[in-house]
């Protein structure tokens, strides 16, 4: 099973905007793995491809990347209690 990214010029995310032009949703995440754990009980779930995207810089602004990251891991643990 595969979840499609769709979105409008008028959608908005939880979160900031990441460079790649995705909105960063972690809630989103943690309704469809709670959907899909009420919906086929205790499915393998295979999260892949959810990374922090950036334009090359010099340095890494290692907080913006730690936000993102602490958002979906802290959605996904909320969503498997």
């Amino acid at each position: 099973m595969s979840a499609t990214f769709r979105m409008s010029r008028n959608d908005s995310g939880t979160g900031q905007f990441i460079p790649i032009n995705m909105p960063n949703d972690p809630q989103g995440l943690q309704c469809m793995l709670q959907y899909l754990t009420d919906t086929y009980q205790n499915i393998p779930i295979y999260v892949q491809e959810n990374g922090y995207g950036q334009f090359f810089i010099d340095s890494v602004n290692d907080h913006n990347r730690v936000e993102y990251l602490s958002g979906y891991i802290g959605s996904t643990l909320t969503a498997l209690k």
